[in-house]
Order: structure tokens, then C-alpha cells, then sequence
């Protein structure tokens, strides 16, 4: 994503003249190659070293938690520019890489939590949650930790179907929501060999080992317990 400088006028407006009374002479104003900010709005000293007592004018909108924007030299020499910075590009190629620090909720944790909701709506315990969205996570703003509560969870049991609201919440940003869907999945335990046998030998207890699968994938003359076998 790359920002424009309206981005920036509509932010600031006012502020340009308010900040411009002292610059730092002694050192050379330099570009900061990647900023991670805390915040919802990228400041001037995030992205400039030696800015003085204008480090902290507001001139952009920073990306979405665990999202990056891309500032390009063009850009960034028209905002040196607007506040009297003594600095421009050595090329066109110059940038600045902006990422927003985040908390990251798993894939993982997201179904656990969601799997605990559904046992409520009458799920089987011995079952796993497939989200339809198999590379989902959760970025939320700030802070050393996150949240996420499960709510208007709707499970249809003939279908093994299920839709729900997560509600993630971050110690410095408001609550984010997202809807998600999936599947439940019934989970069986199945004896497999635990290491390959020679033609002739004898299965013995030691040999056998109980994996989990899922019940759909199962034969109907698969042995589930100990006394089949």
C-alpha cells in the first residue's frame, strides 16, 4: 500500500505551523528504512532521525494490525519538504517500510476456543474443528497480549456445520469482530502398527499404537478397541 500525501494533509492540517519554530542543525535529517509504530498514526520522527520538536506531527494513517504500508521516495521528499526538512532521495527506489505491531491469535487457538463454544450447542467432545478459512489468524493492535471470546455461535448437527463471531481484544485497540464458518469433525481413536514388522512375527501390545482420525475417512470393519484386536 502506498500513501498518499492527502492522507497526510488531512490528518495534520493546522499542525504545519505549529512545529516548524526549531530545527536540529547540528546533525543531518536521515530516513529510518523499516518503522514498526504502536499506534494508529505514523509520526514524523518514526520515518526521519534529527527532526527536533517536530518528531511528533502526525503524518500518516498506519496499517492495519499486523499489516505494512510501503512509503515511496516521491512521497516522502514532498512531507520533508512541507516541514522544512533538509532532505531528499538519493534515488527514486528509496522507501520506507511501515508495520503495525500486533498480537497474533493462531489458527490453532481459534478452533480450540471455538470447539469449546460448540460443545456447548450439543457438539461431541471428541471431535476437531476445520475453520473454511485454513490460513486464519487474528492480528490485534498492541500490547503483550490478546483475548478471544466466542459469541452467536450457530451449529447445525445434520450438517456438522457451524458459523460464529469472534471477538478479539487487545490491551491498547477496541474489540475487533470477525465472522467465521466451518465443520465439525467426529474424532476416532485407531490402533496402527507402530513400526514395521517382518512376514511371521507377532503383533504384540507394544507394537500397537492409538492415532486419532476422522470418522468419515474410516472403513465400517476398522477394529476401535483393544478387545477387537
Amino acid at each position: 500500500v502506498t500513501l498518499a500525501l492527502a492522507g497526510l494533509l488531512a490528518i495534520l492540517g493546522s499542525q504545519d505551523t505549529l512545529a516548524g519554530k526549531k530545527s536540529t542543525k547540528s546533525l543531518p535529517v536521515m530516513l529510518v528504512d523499516s518503522v514498526i509504530v504502536n499506534s494508529t498514526i505514523v509520526r514524523l520522527g518514526d520515518v526521519f532521525t534529527n527532526t527536533g520538536d517536530k518528531s511528533e506531527i502526525a503524518i500518516a494513517y498506519a496499517p492495519g494490525p499486523g499489516q505494512t504500508a510501503t512509503l515511496d521516495a516521491n512521497w516522502l521528499y514532498r512531507v520533508a519538504n512541507a516541514y522544512k526538512l533538509k532532505w531528499r532521495p538519493l534515488s527514486i527506489q528509496e522507501n520506507v517500510i511501515v508495520q503495525r505491531e500486533s498480537v497474533v491469535i493462531t489458527r490453532e487457538e481459534i478452533e480450540d476456543r471455538i470447539l469449546v463454544a460448540l460443545i456447548d450447542k450439543g457438539a461431541d467432545p471428541k471431535s476437531t474443528v476445520e475453520l473454511s478459512n485454513r490460513l486464519m489468524r487474528i492480528h490485534v493492535a498492541g500490547g503483550l497480549s490478546a483475548t478471544i471470546k466466542v459469541e452467536d455461535v450457530i451449529f447445525e448437527p445434520r450438517m456438522k456445520r457451524f458459523t460464529a463471531v469472534l471477538v478479539a481484544t487487545g490491551s491498547s485497540a477496541p474489540a475487533q469482530r470477525t465472522r467465521v464458518t466451518g465443520r465439525v469433525h467426529k474424532i476416532l481413536d485407531v490402533p496402527v502398527l507402530s513400526n514395521r514388522l517382518k512376514p511371521g512375527e507377532i503383533i504384540r501390545k507394544h507394537h500397537v499404537k492409538w492415532i486419532k482420525v476422522r470418522a468419515v475417512r474410516l472403513q465400517r470393519d476398522i477394529i476401535l478397541n483393544k478387545a477387537g484386536l
